[in-house]
């Protein structure tokens, strides 16, 4: 009888102990379970954190890009083929878009001391090399203050429009004497009569083997003659 409680009691232990043994290891594994998906949670939430910086990033990008497309700008075509609009004026930055040959983008603004500048093209803002765009006198303001004086001024006198003609050095019938000094300089010679129908002018300028002949009536551009 006293063996056979012994035995009972032995095996009621052993029994104990296995059932013991089996919820601990459960329990570990559920435990360790459980800390595996708060790891993969916490890795969600960080990645969700850098997601979150970095759309906020582009907002803010997208904001300023926003405002320069109400910017006016200066239109200047590109002077060789397939150059990158670039996110940041730096050569290294993302690419935006594949520039072609002679594409027409709109300059903005000079990027600091640098040689890179601002430009839009198709809805799309980034950054250029000057190099990259054909020589242009409107473009060159943008770089040099004294040209961008004279076109400040050129603009308040005779509008924007106007202004930019002058600047690219240009002359058209309906301009006025004084538009011509300002975009051509003044001529190397002026013959000039005078009649009932007012004064007529003829304005002189050469230049190497051409000869430029400009026809004032009143002190509007009436007709111009080339001659080489």
């Amino acid at each position: 009888m006293y063996y056979n409680i012994v035995l009972l009691t032995l095996s009621l232990f052993i029994s104990n102990s296995i059932y013991s043994q089996q919820n601990s290891n459960v329990d570990t594994a559920s435990l360790d379970a459980l800390k595996r998906e708060i790891n993969v949670v916490d890795n969600q939430i960080d990645t969700l954190i850098s997601l979150k910086k970095e759309l906020q990033s582009k907002v803010v990008i997208l904001e300023g890009k926003k405002e320069d497309l109400n910017v006016e700008g200066v239109k200047a075509a590109v002077s060789y083929s397939d150059p990158y609009l670039r996110e940041e004026p730096d050569y290294n930055s993302k690419k935006l878009y594949q520039l072609k040959f002679k594409d027409t983008v709109l300059v903005l603004s000079r990027y600091e001391d640098t040689n890179w500048v601002k430009v839009s093209h198709n809805g799309v803002v980034g950054f250029l090399l000057y190099g990259s765009l054909q020589e242009n006198p409107e473009v060159l303001a943008v770089f040099d203050h004294t040209m961008a004086r004279k076109l400040e001024i050129l603009t308040k006198n005779y509008g924007r429009e106007t202004a930019q003609r002058i600047i690219r050095k240009t002359y058209w019938i309906g301009m006025t004497d004084q538009m011509a000094r300002e975009s051509l300089g003044h001529p190397q010679s002026v013959n000039r009569s005078k009649g009932s129908w007012g004064i007529h002018e003829q304005w002189v300028y050469r230049e190497r083997n051409k000869t430029l002949y400009l026809y004032f009536e009143n002190g509007r551009l009436a007709s111009y003659q080339k001659q080489k």
